[in-house]
């Protein structure tokens, strides 16, 4: 549970990203404590009677953590009747969900129900899987968020399996239906490259939510970084003292190794490039200059100024 300083954080972030979305000048944005602190305990109970804990456990999510023998809190199967009562208060005659959600936007139109209110219309859309086609999760790190830079969320979208491009097409573009249709049959028959159609995916997402002159930008960028093994064009300069060091050492003083073992660790697995050429040792000496290059990994560089 999160205090009200938290939750007024999150409006905060939620108020951004829905405003790359929708006009927010025309929206209306309410906390639910509003209604939610007002309810007695007789109105939860009379709100309660109207559900059944079979109801509640079948929902897929908590059927599996029954059947795993996982703790369910009674707090938590107070939930659908909180978000139903969202919709009773605000008089809603539409409300959107994922997939997962279709208990709760029902147990709406139940509450509006039971108070005499006309029953909202229900709007569900398939869940967005992550790029690696488990559920999107932070702990995992494996979202993608709408208003991540365009770069971030360019790569993101390119580094998806490929059995989600048409997934993502359909649910994250507005690419028509017939043309989509046509990718995927192009896909299946083997006459269009995933790689290609992925570009193609990654470009309308962009502009999607920045804009073209950002899409073209962050393309570009994923060409000369990610393909063509270039530097990017805001590779920031980190200031290093003259004179000869290791490569070890030089890593973990600009921030591109956490520690000296794991600065060893990454020239082993030949993960270090200076000036384009891969290094390997990790007793490896060099003399800093300034603009020498120093990549780690397929998208982590820094250029050196040497004082």
């Amino acid at each position: 549970m999160l205090d009200a300083a938290q939750v007024r954080e999150n409006m905060r972030s939620y108020e951004q990203q829905i405003g790359m979305i929708v006009d927010v000048a025309q929206a209306e944005f309410q906390y639910n404590s509003t209604w939610l602190n007002a309810l007695t305990f007789k109105d939860v109970i009379n709100l309660a009677k109207h559900f059944t804990a079979a109801q509640m456990i079948q929902r897929e999510n908590f059927r599996n953590r029954w059947e795993a023998g996982e703790r369910i809190g009674l707090h938590e199967l107070l939930y659908p009747l909180m978000q139903g009562y969202d919709s009773l208060a605000i008089k809603a005659d539409v409300e959107l969900g994922g997939t997962d959600q279709l208990f709760n936007v029902l147990a709406g139109r139940k509450v509006q129900e039971i108070y005499g209110q006309k029953p909202q219309n229900v709007l569900l859309m398939g869940m967005i899987m992550g790029p690696d086609g488990r559920k999107m999760s932070t702990s995992w790190g494996n979202t993608i968020f709408v208003n991540d830079a365009p770069v971030d969320q360019y790569g993101k979208v390119m580094s998806t399996n490929d059995s989600l491009i048409i997934p993502y097409l359909e649910s994250c573009t507005d690419v028509p239906l017939p043309e989509i249709r046509r990718l995927a049959a192009d896909l299946a028959a083997g006459q269009a490259h995933p790689k290609e159609v992925k570009k193609f995916l990654a470009w309308h997402v962009v502009s999607q939510y920045h804009g073209i002159d950002a899409a073209n930008f962050a393309q570009a960028e994923f060409a000369q970084v990610v393909e063509q093994r270039g530097a990017p064009s805001d590779v920031p300069g980190v200031t290093v003292p003259a004179g000869e060091t290791r490569l070890a050492d030089l890593l973990l003083a600009t921030g591109q190794a956490p520690s000296k073992n794991h600065a060893r660790r990454l020239i082993e697995q030949g993960g270090v490039e200076i000036d384009g050429a891969r290094i390997a040792d990790v007793n490896a000496t060099l003399l800093p200059r300034d603009g020498m290059l120093i990549r780690c990994g397929k998208r982590s560089f820094v250029r050196l100024q040497v004082r």
